[in-house]
Protein backbone atom coordinates (compact mmCIF):
# COMPACT_ATOMS: atom_id res chain seq x y z
CA UNK A 1 0.00 0.00 0.00
CA UNK A 2 1.42 3.67 -0.61
CA UNK A 3 1.18 6.08 2.70
CA UNK A 4 0.73 9.34 1.24
CA UNK A 5 1.68 11.57 4.69
CA UNK A 6 5.49 12.20 4.22
CA UNK A 7 7.87 14.18 6.73
CA UNK A 8 10.01 17.16 6.03
CA UNK A 9 12.56 14.40 4.45
CA UNK A 10 10.26 12.73 2.44
CA UNK A 11 9.88 9.57 4.13
CA UNK A 12 6.91 7.83 4.58
CA UNK A 13 5.34 9.06 8.13
CA UNK A 14 4.32 5.53 9.93
CA UNK A 15 3.48 7.42 13.56
CA UNK A 16 -0.60 6.07 14.60
CA UNK A 17 -2.52 9.24 13.48
CA UNK A 18 -1.35 8.64 10.00
CA UNK A 19 -1.45 4.54 9.93
CA UNK A 20 -4.41 4.18 11.33
CA UNK A 21 -6.21 6.11 8.71
CA UNK A 22 -4.79 3.45 6.03
CA UNK A 23 -7.23 0.88 5.51
CA UNK A 24 -5.21 -2.18 4.81
CA UNK A 25 -4.70 -5.42 6.75
CA UNK A 26 -0.89 -4.80 7.78
CA UNK A 27 -1.61 -1.77 8.90
CA UNK A 28 -4.22 -2.52 11.46
CA UNK A 29 -2.25 -5.40 12.70
CA UNK A 30 1.14 -3.75 12.91
CA UNK A 31 -0.25 -0.69 14.97
CA UNK A 32 -2.29 -3.60 17.14
CA UNK A 33 1.55 -5.39 17.74
CA UNK A 34 2.85 -1.89 18.27
CA UNK A 35 0.07 -1.22 21.09
CA UNK A 36 0.81 -4.54 22.84
CA UNK A 37 4.63 -3.68 22.34
CA UNK A 38 3.89 -0.64 24.40
CA UNK A 39 2.02 -1.91 26.87
CA UNK A 40 4.42 -4.43 27.66
CA UNK A 41 7.58 -2.28 27.45
CA UNK A 42 6.61 0.71 29.00
CA UNK A 43 3.78 0.30 31.23
CA UNK A 44 3.46 -3.44 32.53
CA UNK A 45 7.26 -4.22 32.54
CA UNK A 46 7.56 -0.96 34.81
CA UNK A 47 5.30 -2.14 36.99
CA UNK A 48 6.29 -5.16 37.30
CA UNK A 49 10.06 -3.81 38.10
CA UNK A 50 8.69 -1.93 41.08
CA UNK A 51 6.80 -5.37 42.80
CA UNK A 52 7.68 -4.91 45.97
CA UNK A 53 5.76 -8.21 47.37
CA UNK A 54 2.91 -7.76 45.22
CA UNK A 55 2.97 -3.86 45.66
CA UNK A 56 4.64 -0.80 44.43
CA UNK A 57 5.33 2.13 46.42
CA UNK A 58 5.49 5.01 43.66
CA UNK A 59 7.20 8.14 44.61
CA UNK A 60 5.25 11.28 44.40
CA UNK A 61 7.43 14.27 43.58
CA UNK A 62 5.98 17.94 44.89
CA UNK A 63 9.41 19.63 43.89
CA UNK A 64 10.05 18.94 40.02
CA UNK A 65 7.28 20.23 37.95
CA UNK A 66 7.66 23.60 36.94
CA UNK A 67 3.77 24.72 37.06
CA UNK A 68 3.94 23.36 40.73
CA UNK A 69 2.02 20.57 39.85
CA UNK A 70 3.41 17.14 41.33
CA UNK A 71 5.27 14.39 39.14
CA UNK A 72 5.11 10.54 40.15
CA UNK A 73 7.76 8.09 38.96
CA UNK A 74 8.89 4.29 40.23
CA UNK A 75 6.35 3.49 38.57
CA UNK A 76 5.18 6.55 36.84
CA UNK A 77 1.33 6.11 38.24
CA UNK A 78 -0.18 9.59 36.28
CA UNK A 79 1.18 7.77 32.77
CA UNK A 80 -1.17 4.99 32.71
CA UNK A 81 -3.95 5.94 29.66
CA UNK A 82 -7.40 6.06 30.17
CA UNK A 83 -8.54 6.86 26.44
CA UNK A 84 -6.60 4.30 24.82
CA UNK A 85 -9.40 0.91 25.91
CA UNK A 86 -6.51 -1.19 25.47
CA UNK A 87 -3.71 0.26 27.67
CA UNK A 88 -6.24 1.11 29.82
CA UNK A 89 -7.22 -2.21 30.79
CA UNK A 90 -4.18 -3.51 30.64
CA UNK A 91 -2.24 -1.98 33.23
CA UNK A 92 -5.31 -0.89 35.58
CA UNK A 93 -6.42 -4.15 35.73
CA UNK A 94 -2.88 -5.08 37.93
CA UNK A 95 -4.03 -2.92 40.69
CA UNK A 96 -6.74 -4.14 42.95
CA UNK A 97 -7.79 -3.76 46.71
CA UNK A 98 -4.95 -4.69 49.55
CA UNK A 99 -7.84 -7.34 50.68
CA UNK A 100 -10.93 -8.98 49.37
CA UNK A 101 -14.09 -7.29 49.63
CA UNK A 102 -12.91 -3.81 49.51
CA UNK A 103 -13.49 -1.36 47.16
CA UNK A 104 -11.35 1.19 44.58
CA UNK A 105 -12.45 4.73 44.24
CA UNK A 106 -11.52 7.73 42.39
CA UNK A 107 -12.30 11.05 43.60
CA UNK A 108 -11.99 13.00 40.49
CA UNK A 109 -11.96 17.30 41.23
CA UNK A 110 -14.74 18.06 38.99
CA UNK A 111 -13.58 20.88 36.09
CA UNK A 112 -10.83 22.00 38.88
CA UNK A 113 -8.98 24.04 36.39
CA UNK A 114 -11.76 25.70 34.69
CA UNK A 115 -13.14 26.73 37.87
CA UNK A 116 -9.88 27.94 39.33
CA UNK A 117 -10.03 29.59 36.13
CA UNK A 118 -12.96 31.42 37.15
CA UNK A 119 -11.39 32.48 40.33
CA UNK A 120 -7.94 34.07 38.85
CA UNK A 121 -10.38 35.48 35.39
CA UNK A 122 -13.48 36.21 37.59
CA UNK A 123 -15.18 36.57 33.63
CA UNK A 124 -19.11 36.15 34.29
CA UNK A 125 -19.60 34.46 31.96
CA UNK A 126 -17.10 31.67 32.58
CA UNK A 127 -18.18 31.35 35.78
CA UNK A 128 -21.78 31.22 34.35
CA UNK A 129 -21.44 28.44 32.27
CA UNK A 130 -19.00 26.27 33.91
CA UNK A 131 -20.35 26.12 37.07
CA UNK A 132 -23.69 27.72 36.96
CA UNK A 133 -26.49 24.74 37.62
CA UNK A 134 -27.57 25.83 33.86
CA UNK A 135 -24.35 25.81 31.89
CA UNK A 136 -23.91 23.29 28.95
CA UNK A 137 -20.59 25.10 27.43
CA UNK A 138 -19.70 22.16 25.56
CA UNK A 139 -22.99 21.51 24.26
CA UNK A 140 -23.31 25.13 23.64
CA UNK A 141 -20.12 24.97 21.18
CA UNK A 142 -21.12 21.96 19.67
CA UNK A 143 -24.20 23.95 18.47
CA UNK A 144 -22.00 26.36 17.12
CA UNK A 145 -19.09 23.71 15.86
CA UNK A 146 -21.71 21.51 14.11
CA UNK A 147 -24.63 23.68 13.19
CA UNK A 148 -26.71 21.62 15.50
CA UNK A 149 -30.42 22.21 17.20
CA UNK A 150 -30.26 21.21 21.13
CA UNK A 151 -31.73 18.05 20.82
CA UNK A 152 -28.79 17.06 18.17
CA UNK A 153 -26.18 17.30 20.36
CA UNK A 154 -24.71 13.64 21.27
CA UNK A 155 -23.27 13.55 24.52
CA UNK A 156 -20.83 11.06 23.61
CA UNK A 157 -19.71 12.72 20.08
CA UNK A 158 -20.30 16.10 18.87
CA UNK A 159 -20.29 17.49 22.78
CA UNK A 160 -16.80 15.37 23.60
CA UNK A 161 -15.58 16.40 20.44
CA UNK A 162 -16.04 19.93 21.17
CA UNK A 163 -15.43 19.21 24.71
CA UNK A 164 -11.87 17.68 23.90
CA UNK A 165 -11.21 19.26 20.50
CA UNK A 166 -12.20 22.40 20.95
CA UNK A 167 -12.88 24.15 24.26
CA UNK A 168 -10.41 22.58 26.31
CA UNK A 169 -7.38 23.42 24.00
CA UNK A 170 -8.30 26.68 23.47
CA UNK A 171 -8.05 27.17 27.22
CA UNK A 172 -4.56 25.60 26.89
CA UNK A 173 -3.60 27.65 23.84
CA UNK A 174 -3.83 26.06 21.02
CA UNK A 175 -5.80 27.59 17.66
CA UNK A 176 -8.09 27.43 14.60
CA UNK A 177 -5.78 25.35 12.63
CA UNK A 178 -4.37 23.26 15.26
CA UNK A 179 -8.38 22.36 16.39
CA UNK A 180 -9.65 21.82 13.40
CA UNK A 181 -7.67 19.15 11.48
CA UNK A 182 -8.32 17.25 15.32
CA UNK A 183 -12.43 17.80 15.03
CA UNK A 184 -12.70 16.85 11.09
CA UNK A 185 -10.78 13.59 11.87
CA UNK A 186 -13.77 12.76 14.30
CA UNK A 187 -15.83 14.01 11.98
CA UNK A 188 -14.98 11.27 9.29
CA UNK A 189 -15.72 8.71 11.18
CA UNK A 190 -19.02 8.95 9.75
CA UNK A 191 -21.00 9.26 12.88
CA UNK A 192 -24.80 9.73 12.48
CA UNK A 193 -26.71 12.72 14.06
CA UNK A 194 -29.27 11.63 16.52
CA UNK A 195 -32.06 9.49 14.91
CA UNK A 196 -30.63 10.41 11.75
CA UNK A 197 -29.43 8.53 8.69
CA UNK A 198 -27.81 11.87 8.08
CA UNK A 199 -23.92 12.11 8.74
CA UNK A 200 -22.14 15.18 10.83
CA UNK A 201 -20.08 15.32 7.67
CA UNK A 202 -22.93 15.57 5.52
CA UNK A 203 -24.48 17.91 7.73
CA UNK A 204 -21.69 20.02 7.36
CA UNK A 205 -21.64 20.29 3.90
CA UNK A 206 -25.28 21.21 3.65
CA UNK A 207 -24.67 24.40 5.92
CA UNK A 208 -22.00 24.96 3.43
CA UNK A 209 -18.74 23.35 4.86
CA UNK A 210 -17.04 21.49 2.16
CA UNK A 211 -14.43 20.16 3.24
CA UNK A 212 -11.15 20.76 5.91
CA UNK A 213 -8.93 23.66 4.29
CA UNK A 214 -5.53 23.15 4.17
CA UNK A 215 -4.59 24.57 7.96
CA UNK A 216 -1.54 26.34 7.02
CA UNK A 217 -0.46 29.28 9.74
CA UNK A 218 1.10 31.25 6.44
CA UNK A 219 -2.33 31.30 4.51
CA UNK A 220 -5.57 32.41 5.34
CA UNK A 221 -8.66 29.97 5.62
CA UNK A 222 -11.28 29.79 3.08
CA UNK A 223 -14.73 30.64 2.72
CA UNK A 224 -16.80 27.04 2.27
CA UNK A 225 -13.57 25.19 4.78
CA UNK A 226 -14.30 23.71 7.78
CA UNK A 227 -10.94 25.63 8.89
CA UNK A 228 -12.42 29.10 8.08
CA UNK A 229 -16.08 27.96 10.12
CA UNK A 230 -13.64 26.72 13.66
CA UNK A 231 -11.73 30.59 13.16
CA UNK A 232 -15.40 31.92 13.13
CA UNK A 233 -16.22 29.79 16.24
CA UNK A 234 -13.12 30.92 18.03
CA UNK A 235 -13.15 34.55 17.34
CA UNK A 236 -16.88 34.56 19.40
CA UNK A 237 -15.61 32.46 21.52
CA UNK A 238 -12.93 35.32 22.91
CA UNK A 239 -13.74 38.50 21.50
CA UNK A 240 -17.37 37.56 22.80
CA UNK A 241 -18.30 34.88 25.01
CA UNK A 242 -15.11 35.11 26.96
CA UNK A 243 -13.90 38.62 26.22
CA UNK A 244 -13.40 39.00 30.25
CA UNK A 245 -10.86 36.04 30.09
CA UNK A 246 -8.77 37.36 27.16
CA UNK A 247 -8.77 40.60 28.92
CA UNK A 248 -7.22 38.91 31.96
CA UNK A 249 -4.68 37.23 29.63
CA UNK A 250 -3.40 40.20 28.09
CA UNK A 251 -3.02 41.78 31.38
CA UNK A 252 -1.33 38.65 33.17
CA UNK A 253 1.26 38.35 30.16
CA UNK A 254 1.90 42.41 30.46
CA UNK A 255 2.30 42.02 34.42
CA UNK A 256 4.81 39.00 33.53
CA UNK A 257 6.58 40.67 31.01
CA UNK A 258 7.27 43.48 33.27
CA UNK A 259 8.15 41.82 36.87
CA UNK A 260 9.61 38.42 35.08
CA UNK A 261 7.48 36.00 37.54
CA UNK A 262 4.12 36.04 38.81
CA UNK A 263 2.95 34.59 42.10
CA UNK A 264 0.04 32.26 42.34
CA UNK A 265 -3.14 32.45 44.79
CA UNK A 266 -1.27 29.60 46.52
CA UNK A 267 1.62 31.63 47.22
CA UNK A 268 3.83 29.97 44.98
CA UNK A 269 6.37 32.46 42.92
CA UNK A 270 7.23 31.33 39.31
CA UNK A 271 10.01 33.04 37.31
CA UNK A 272 12.22 32.73 34.82
CA UNK A 273 11.68 32.72 30.90
CA UNK A 274 8.25 30.94 30.07
CA UNK A 275 6.25 31.22 26.62
CA UNK A 276 2.96 32.99 26.49
CA UNK A 277 1.19 30.02 26.91
CA UNK A 278 2.99 28.77 29.79
CA UNK A 279 3.05 31.78 31.49
CA UNK A 280 -1.56 31.60 31.24
CA UNK A 281 -1.18 28.26 32.21
CA UNK A 282 0.99 27.88 34.70
CA UNK A 283 -0.78 29.67 37.46
CA UNK A 284 -4.11 28.22 36.83
CA UNK A 285 -2.58 24.28 36.79
CA UNK A 286 -0.29 25.17 40.21
CA UNK A 287 -3.20 26.23 42.16
CA UNK A 288 -5.78 23.39 41.12
CA UNK A 289 -2.98 20.93 42.58
CA UNK A 290 -2.82 22.77 45.02
CA UNK A 291 -6.40 22.75 46.09
CA UNK A 292 -6.58 18.72 45.49
CA UNK A 293 -3.16 18.58 47.68
CA UNK A 294 -4.60 20.65 50.84
CA UNK A 295 -7.72 18.71 50.70
CA UNK A 296 -5.61 15.13 50.76
CA UNK A 297 -3.65 16.00 53.50
CA UNK A 298 -6.74 17.48 55.70
CA UNK A 299 -8.54 13.85 54.25
CA UNK A 300 -5.58 12.04 55.41
CA UNK A 301 -5.11 13.60 59.08
CA UNK A 302 -8.97 12.44 59.29
CA UNK A 303 -8.49 9.26 58.39
CA UNK A 304 -5.63 8.97 60.97
CA UNK A 305 -7.83 11.03 63.65
CA UNK A 306 -9.97 8.00 63.93
CA UNK A 307 -8.39 5.27 62.89
CA UNK A 308 -10.35 4.83 59.58
CA UNK A 309 -9.33 1.28 57.67
CA UNK A 310 -9.41 3.22 54.20
CA UNK A 311 -6.59 4.39 53.06
CA UNK A 312 -5.54 6.95 50.22
CA UNK A 313 -3.48 5.12 47.73
CA UNK A 314 -2.70 7.05 44.70
CA UNK A 315 -2.64 10.49 42.97
CA UNK A 316 -3.68 11.50 39.61
CA UNK A 317 -4.06 14.56 37.96
CA UNK A 318 -6.65 16.23 39.74
CA UNK A 319 -8.06 12.85 41.37
CA UNK A 320 -7.63 10.76 44.56
CA UNK A 321 -7.62 7.23 44.62
CA UNK A 322 -8.61 5.03 47.73
CA UNK A 323 -8.68 1.44 49.13
CA UNK A 324 -11.87 1.82 51.03
CA UNK A 325 -13.24 -0.64 53.84
CA UNK A 326 -16.92 -1.30 52.71
CA UNK A 327 -18.40 -0.39 55.91
CA UNK A 328 -16.73 3.21 55.96
CA UNK A 329 -17.60 4.02 52.21
CA UNK A 330 -20.44 6.35 52.86
CA UNK A 331 -18.47 7.60 55.59
CA UNK A 332 -15.02 8.27 53.38
CA UNK A 333 -17.30 9.87 50.50
CA UNK A 334 -19.42 12.27 52.79
CA UNK A 335 -16.32 13.93 54.11
CA UNK A 336 -14.45 14.12 50.76
CA UNK A 337 -17.08 15.95 49.61
CA UNK A 338 -17.52 18.40 53.24
CA UNK A 339 -13.32 18.22 53.41
CA UNK A 340 -13.94 20.03 49.19
CA UNK A 341 -17.63 22.10 49.03
CA UNK A 342 -17.05 23.32 52.08
CA UNK A 343 -13.57 23.61 53.95
CA UNK A 344 -11.89 24.39 50.97
CA UNK A 345 -13.48 27.43 50.33
CA UNK A 346 -13.51 28.56 54.04
CA UNK A 347 -9.31 28.14 53.67
CA UNK A 348 -8.78 30.27 50.54
CA UNK A 349 -11.04 32.98 50.22
CA UNK A 350 -9.99 33.61 46.55
CA UNK A 351 -12.35 30.78 45.70
CA UNK A 352 -15.30 32.02 44.33
CA UNK A 353 -17.06 29.13 42.87
CA UNK A 354 -18.47 26.04 43.78
CA UNK A 355 -16.21 22.92 43.92
CA UNK A 356 -17.61 19.47 43.30
CA UNK A 357 -16.30 16.17 42.95
CA UNK A 358 -17.17 12.91 40.60
CA UNK A 359 -17.21 9.63 42.60
CA UNK A 360 -16.09 6.54 40.32
CA UNK A 361 -16.09 3.20 42.51
CA UNK A 362 -15.07 -0.58 41.41
CA UNK A 363 -16.89 -3.61 42.54
CA UNK A 364 -16.05 -4.68 45.84
CA UNK A 365 -12.34 -6.74 44.94
CA UNK A 366 -12.60 -5.43 41.44
CA UNK A 367 -9.99 -3.99 39.59
CA UNK A 368 -8.81 -0.33 39.03
CA UNK A 369 -10.64 -0.88 35.72
CA UNK A 370 -13.63 -1.77 36.58
CA UNK A 371 -14.40 1.53 38.14
CA UNK A 372 -17.55 3.17 37.01
CA UNK A 373 -19.35 6.72 38.09
CA UNK A 374 -22.00 7.00 40.83
CA UNK A 375 -23.98 8.85 42.22
CA UNK A 376 -23.47 9.15 46.11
Amino acid sequence: YTCLARTATGKPQTDEAVLSKVDHPFAKDYLYIQKLKKANGTFLKGIKDELVNGFVHPVFNLHIVTTYRSSCDSPNMHNYPKRNPEMYELTRRAFIPKEKGRILGEVDFAGIEVRVACCYTKDPQLIKEFTGPDGDPHGDTARQLFFLTKEQVDKKTTRDWAKNRFVFPQFYGSVFFQCAPHIWEAVEQGIKLPNSDVTVKEHLKANGVKNLGTCNPQEKPKPGTFEYHVKSVEDDFWNNRFKVFTQWKKDWWNAYCREGGFRTYTGFYVHGVYKRNEVLNYAIQGSAFHLLLWSLIQIQKWLRKYKMKTKIINQVHDSMVLDIHPTELKTVISKIKEVIAVDLLKHWKWIIVPMNVEVELAPPSGSWHEIVKVDM
